[in-house]
């Protein structure tokens, strides 16, 4: 059975429904940089209670509600499937996916290093204290998570994962360098999976933001007291 899309705002994007392994939901989408519009025609796969899964192309699928779509002819179907538009907006999204998976991080350890020695400097008040592991190993995911967000900003909230992991050991690499005797091999370990962790959680920013905000408050008392 073929159908079009009438109304994209009938369209469940947060079903745990799955076609073949792949899931028809947002996150799904997300891979592709893409989001149904009214309009688009494709093929039911699946029918549950609340929806009919839609394939639109090879791994999008697109549940919705009944009240979204209209059945069409299979000659129909292919001649919207066909159309030019149609076709530079698919063609579009998998240009964009590959340019994503494509992308190599430069060598940015330098540049990191001036920061790190900055973020250390307000940490250790001037290096006037100590720093202890669980703070330094904090210090790194925050700092990673920081340049990650950075690049998410840039790029899309889709980061390929060779871009996680290339920041991520690149700023380790740096603290490594830095911190020998403490930042060991299970820092590093520990560092990456918490870096890997924040980058998912919705509020990543505000959580990198504050930790940074707390620093400085506590960085400027300390000099008032210095007066």
């Amino acid at each position: 059975m073929y159908v079009e899309i009438t109304d994209s705002g009938e369209c469940l994007p947060d079903t745990k429904e799955c076609i073949l392994g792949v899931c028809a939901n947002k996150a799904e989408w997300e891979t592709f940089n893409f989001y149904p519009q009214s309009g688009m025609v494709g093929e039911i796969m699946k029918v549950t209670p609340k929806a009919y899964i839609i394939k639109i192309v090879d791994d999008l699928y697109v549940p919705i509600s009944k009240k979204g779509i209209r059945e069409i002819s299979k000659e129909e179907y292919f001649s919207k499937k066909d159309n030019d538009i149609y076709h530079q907006m698919i063609e579009y999204h998998q240009r964009y996916n590959d340019f994503l998976q494509s992308i190599l991080v430069l060598n940015m350890r330098e540049q990191f290093k001036q920061d790190i020695i900055a973020n250390i400097k307000i940490l250790t008040w001037d290096f006037e204290i100590s720093i202890y592991l669980p703070d330094l190993e904090k210090s790194c995911v925050i700092y990673a998570t920081d340049m990650l967000l950075e690049y998410k900003q840039h790029l899309g909230p889709s980061l390929p994962t060779h871009v996680i992991a290339q920041v991520s050991e690149q700023v380790i690499d740096v603290y490594n360098q830095f911190f020998s005797n403490q930042f060991l091999q299970e820092s590093a370990s520990r560092c990456k999976e918490d870096i890997k962790e924040l980058l998912n959680n919705t509020e990543a920013r505000n959580i990198v933001d504050d930790y940074y905000h707390r620093l400085n408050i506590r960085y400027s008392f300390h000099k008032l007291k210095e007066l």
